[in-house]
């Protein structure tokens, strides 16, 4: 049964919609197609009684035609059965047979229901069984679905527990195999560094003492104290000897960080390297200058050591090679330089780290069977987080443009290259590039002989600007 009211007619006035009954029970008998009533204001009790009358008139059309009944009227009345009726006021005594039947029937006809009556009631009740009928059917509808629902629900709940416990044991085993692996491998290079130094301290060159690599003679590398004063034992604490001739020791104490050179008996100081500071302007200039040769002069103790040249290169991309030194201006003398000592500072120009500093002591020494340094030091703020590489070649002395001079046909000359590279493990920095200062300082081989005093040391053919 449906019931809509509420919608507004054309007019203005609600339009009242019919009663409909999908399905109505009429003397006991299901009538199963849907009855439609206009809906003029009556209730639905009287709505009902419309579609009873109206299954019933389909029923008898549709009924064939059956002969009259022989019954007499009064059996179509009801039976009243064992029901207790008090007629004593309307009889008399002596009362003829067709007054006392006349008066039973218009005192029941006052006292009963009608037929009508019965009919809408019974209606009624049929109606309110078939709703609560489908109501049970509805509720017992929902509660099997909820039911499968839950049950689904519970399966896949207990599907993504077992799920997640088994990732859990997955990752806790996983967990314990790195850190098993990872153990291996400090021991690993644990062991390999004790055995390293182990067979460098048994390495003693022909000149004495060694550096910390097996390079026999000097060492250089960065104190936080001032050499001056101080003895050989001054570099005990930072290589694990005593200091021997030619020796570099470079004090990170002051701005100016001289390299201290040990002469045998006393700390001599040598050139400084500032730090450059990078600026915001533009710079426009044009040299117009005559070029000169000029000379540098050079002092030799023992056979080892000389002046320091500036560094060919005041700028570093990262992971970038550039030229840090050549021995081309020295081909024009009887000396052919293939070692060394390299003093470095490298400042990041830009970036995260902008402004933070390294400092880098190397001694270096081309051989035909490596190009690489033998032994360095680092030492400052990102000391860690770049790792400075040199490149040992020969290549082919070359004058450069503007200098005045020629050398010996077919000479060769020692090249230095560097590239700093970001430590692996020490983190991501947005650094592009460096700025470079130092000094390269050439070791001469000695030739067994003295100087004269009135004779001068050999000198370069020009200075690198």
């Amino acid at each position: 049964m449906a019931i809509r009211n509420g919608r507004r007619a054309p007019g203005g006035q609600p339009e009242r919609r019919p009663y409909v009954f999908p399905s109505l029970k009429v003397d006991g008998e299901l009538w199963a197609e849907p009855v439609s009533i206009p809906n003029r204001g009556q209730g639905l009790l009287e709505a009902q009684q419309e579609a009873a009358a109206m299954i019933r008139a389909k029923r008898a059309a549709m009924a064939p035609t059956v002969p009259a009944s022989v019954d007499s009227e009064e059996s179509n009345l009801p039976n009243s059965g064992a029901s207790a009726v008090d007629v004593s006021p309307v009889l008399s005594p002596t009362p003829a047979p067709v007054a006392v039947e006349q008066t039973i029937r218009e005192w029941l006809a006052a006292h009963l229901p009608s037929s009508e009556q019965l009919f809408a009631a019974s209606a009624s009740l049929v109606g309110l069984q078939g709703i609560d009928a489908r109501v049970r059917d509805l509720v017992a509808s929902f509660q099997e679905g909820l039911d499968s629902f839950r049950a689904g629900f519970s399966s896949w709940w207990d599907g993504v527990q077992a799920e997640w416990a088994a990732l859990t044991a997955q990752a806790a085993e996983t967990l314990a195999q790195w850190q098993q692996q990872m153990g291996e491998v400090a021991a690993w290079r644990d062991d390999l560094e004790q055995r390293l130094f182990a067979a460098i301290a048994d390495k003693v060159g022909p000149k004495g003492a060694v550096g910390s690599t097996g390079m026999a003679g000097a060492a250089t590398t960065v104190v936080d104290r001032l050499p001056k004063g101080k003895g050989a034992d001054f570099l005990f604490p930072y290589i694990g000897r005593n200091a021997v001739l030619g020796d570099i020791a470079i004090d990170g104490s002051t701005d100016m960080r001289y390299a201290w050179r040990w002469t045998g008996q006393s700390w001599e100081r040598g050139p400084a390297m500032t730090s450059l500071q990078v600026r915001d302007v533009k710079i426009s200039a044009m040299d117009a200058s005559t070029k000169v040769t000029s000379s540098m002069v050079t002092t030799r103790a023992g056979g080892s050591g000389s002046g320091g040249e500036k560094l060919r290169s005041r700028l570093a991309p990262v992971n970038t090679s550039v030229q840090l030194a050549d021995s081309s201006n020295w081909r024009n003398t009887t000396q052919d330089p293939t070692a060394g000592q390299l003093f470095l500072e490298y400042t990041a120009a830009d970036g995260s780290l902008q402004g933070r500093k390294g400092y880098a002591a190397i001694s270096f020494v081309w051989e035909p069977s490596s190009d690489s340094f033998t032994e360095y030091a680092l030492i400052g703020d990102i000391s860690g987080g770049y790792t400075v590489q040199l490149n040992i070649q020969r290549s082919a002395a070359v004058v450069p443009g503007g200098i005045t001079g020629s050398l010996p046909p077919g000479t060769t000359c020692t090249q230095i290259f560097g590239r700093l590279v970001p430590t692996p493990g020490s983190g991501t920095t947005t650094t592009t590039q460096f700025l470079l200062s130092g000094v390269v300082l050439w070791a001469f081989s000695a030739k067994g002989t003295s100087i004269p005093a009135n004779q001068s040391p050999e000198t370069p053919l020009w200075t690198w600007q």
